[in-house]
């Protein structure tokens, strides 16, 4: 039953971001995607190990363990028209910070937002055809573990396998046009589910 009411709450979701997407307005700054448009899954802990090879000795295996940033490509897009005048400098919105909010889509619980530095310079496209990757860390690993410290695995070996949150992050990016020293600023939702994941030992952090 869990597993169906999160289907359902996946597509609702999904169908809104998609709706939202279609009403954007021409001359603005967007958001185009976040992670291309895909459901994040992100893992709260992420285990590993290393070998330590003495001279003369046998090779040891040490395991080791961190919460990982979770950290995704973002397309931005600035579609300015101006006013036409002759000038040496194409608009640009310069990207200066993200902030980043958090609702669980199950409990209706808000977390703690976040805000990040970001550093991007979005020239303006009057045809809309021009877009800015740029990354962003929109789950950050000091974050997550104050947000899910219940739900951290101690060991690989826990079976406590599978998701423990749906959650909604809605990320606006805001800056200033270099030209019109006008403040530009943009939302979008991204969803996240966070779980407990198996992780390959030997692809610490990938």
């Amino acid at each position: 039953m869990r597993r169906f009411a999160l289907g359902l709450i996946v597509f609702a979701v999904a169908a809104g971001m998609l709706l939202t997407a279609g009403c954007q307005r021409d001359r603005s700054f967007r958001i185009l995607s976040i992670n291309q448009g895909e459901i994040l899954l992100s893992d709260l802990v992420d285990f590993g190990e290393i070998v330590i090879r003495e001279p003369g000795g046998e090779p040891e295996r040490y395991e080791i363990s961190e919460v990982p940033t979770d950290i995704v490509d973002m397309d931005l897009q600035y579609v300015e028209m101006g006013l036409g005048l002759p000038t040496w400098t194409p608009y640009l919105a310069n990207v200066e910070r993200a902030t980043i909010s958090y609702v669980n889509l199950e409990t209706g619980e808000t977390y703690e937002a976040v805000q990040v530095a970001l550093s991007a310079a979005v020239q303006a496209d009057p045809e809309g055809r021009r877009s800015t990757r740029v990354q962003i860390a929109i789950a950050p690993g000091q974050w997550k573990a104050s947000t899910f410290e219940d739900y951290l695995q101690t060991a690989p070996e826990d079976d406590d396998y599978g998701p423990v949150a749906t959650v909604k992050a809605t990320v606006t990016v805001e800056g200033i046009d270099y030209v019109s020293t006008n403040r530009v600023r943009a939302t979008k939702d991204c969803l996240i589910i966070f779980g407990n994941f198996w992780d390959e030992p030997s692809r610490l952090g990938q």
